[in-house]
């Protein structure tokens, strides 16, 4: 399945280290869900209405592990590469 958003996140992790992913965001019929690995860690979302809900959750979710000075931005809407439009959202 193809993710419908990739959203960049970048931060310091637990042990200080700073680090860059992708958040892919998978449409389930009505609602979406964001997911992230870094090293052995897997994160999902629970699924919610809109993209930028997932997001936020999963954010959330990796601010719970310690991760600190996060940010996110949307790189791609399906195919389109949207980086250097898109701002930066502080969490």
């Amino acid at each position: 399945m193809e993710p419908v958003e990739i959203h960049q996140i970048e931060g310091f992790d637990p042990r200080n280290r700073m680090f860059n992913r992708n958040i892919s965001v998978y449409r389930k019929e009505r609602s979406f869900s964001a997911q992230l690995s870094y090293e052995e860690l897997f994160l999902e979302s629970p699924h919610y209405p809109t993209p930028g809900e997932a997001v936020r959750e999963l954010v959330k979710l990796v601010l719970g592990e310690k991760f600190s000075r996060i940010r996110t931005r949307l790189n791609f809407k399906g195919k389109k590469y949207l980086t250097e439009l898109e701002p930066w959202i502080e969490f």
